[in-house]
C-alpha cells in the first residue's frame, strides 16, 4: 500500500501575493480554443489562487435562455484556474515537477479533476454581471510513488457558489 505523503504544509509556508500576467495565463491555457478561455486575470497568494472571470452567454445553449452561471460552467472555470494553479504549484517548488513536465502532464491529460464533492449555489451568478471572481485554495495534497491528489476548496461570486473538488496528476 503506498504511504502518502502530506505536502499541504509546505505550500502553507510561502508567503507571496503577485498577479500573473496575461501572456502567463494565455500560454497555461492554449489547448482551449480562445472562445472558450474565461480566466482574464489571476493573483497568487499562497496557497490560494484567485482568478477573475469574464461571464458571456452559456456556450451549451441558445443565446438568452440561460441567464446565469450553471454548474457546469463553475466546472469549466474550475478546469481553467486548476490548470494555472497546478502551474504556480511547480514553479514554487510545492509540486516536484519542472516548466516542461507541467506541460507535458497537461498536454497528456494527466492533470484532471477527479471528483467534485459538491458544487453549492447560495443564489444565482447572473450573465448580465459581466465577470466573476473565483478562489481556490489547497486543503490538502498528498504524493506517493509519482502520483499527486490534492483537495481543493472553491468559492465563486462572493460566495454564491461554494464546493471542494479533487485534483489529481496521474
Amino acid at each position: 500500500m503506498p504511504r502518502f505523503t502530506n505536502v499541504a504544509a509546505q505550500a502553507a509556508t510561502v508567503v507571496e501575493e503577485r498577479s500573473l500576467a496575461a501572456c502567463y495565463l494565455d500560454e497555461t491555457l492554449n489547448l482551449y480554443h480562445e472562445e472558450h478561455r474565461y480566466l482574464r486575470s489571476a493573483t497568487w497568494s499562497c496557497p490560494s489562487l484567485a482568478g477573475q472571470f469574464e461571464l458571456n452567454h452559456y456556450p451549451f445553449a441558445q443565446a438568452d435562455h440561460i441567464d446565469y452561471v450553471t454548474a457546469s460552467m463553475i466546472m469549466v472555470y474550475l478546469s481553467q484556474l486548476g490548470f494555472v494553479y497546478t502551474r504556480v504549484l511547480c514553479e514554487e517548488h510545492i509540486l516536484p515537477f519542472t516548466h516542461e513536465e507541467f506541460f507535458r502532464l497537461r498536454d497528456e491529460g494527466r492533470i484532471v479533476f477527479s471528483r467534485f464533492h459538491d458544487i453549492r449555489f447560495n443564489d444565482k451568478i447572473y450573465i448580465s454581471e459581466g465577470e466573476m471572481v473565483l478562489r481556490m485554495s489547497i486543503d490538502r495534497l498528498l504524493s506517493a510513488a509519482g502520483r499527486f491528489i490534492g483537495e481543493v476548496d472553491f468559492a465563486a461570486g462572493n460566495a454564491r457558489c461554494m464546493g471542494r473538488a479533487r485534483v489529481a496528476i496521474i
